[in-house]
């Protein structure tokens, strides 16, 4: 996917060799949370089930509060641990998917917004953009 061999060479510091993907259609971002977040964290939780979301091409799984284990594993080292970005062609779209993403991924006193991109109206795929466009309506 080129979305993701762009985000690994802006890590690498590589922007030169990789060209910027067209971004087409809609992405919502769930945070998911350590519990006690944002006050008393709880730290050193396993988490599970990274790889069976991130098997979704349009799905972008980043770790924040995370904590790579000696047995390469993941645990949770902070208070915002991760961010499930998903795309669609529609905001439904990218939303239902971040969410099928999400309950894939779990920890124990994992805390995160079921509400995210719900109450978006208007359709930020390329015809939903064209139609605002024929309204006069700015993005």
């Amino acid at each position: 996917m080129k979305f993701r061999a762009f985000i690994d060479g802006a890590a690498r510091g590589a922007l030169g060799r990789v060209a910027p993907p067209e971004n087409r259609g809609c992405a919502v971002c769930v945070v998911l949370a350590s519990e006690g977040y944002p006050r008393a964290v709880v730290l050193g939780r396993p988490i599970a089930g990274l790889d069976a979301a991130a098997g979704d091409p349009d799905v972008v799984v980043f770790h924040a509060g995370t904590r790579r284990q000696t047995d390469g594993s993941f645990a949770t080292a902070g208070g915002r641990v991760l961010g499930i970005t998903a795309r669609g062609d529609s905001v439904a779209a990218a939303r239902e998917r971040a969410y099928r993403a999400v309950d894939q991924i779990t920890f124990e006193g994992r805390q995160f917004r079921r509400d995210i991109a719900a109450r978006a109206q208007v359709s930020r795929s390329p015809q939903g953009r064209e139609a605002a466009a024929q309204r006069g309506e700015a993005e």
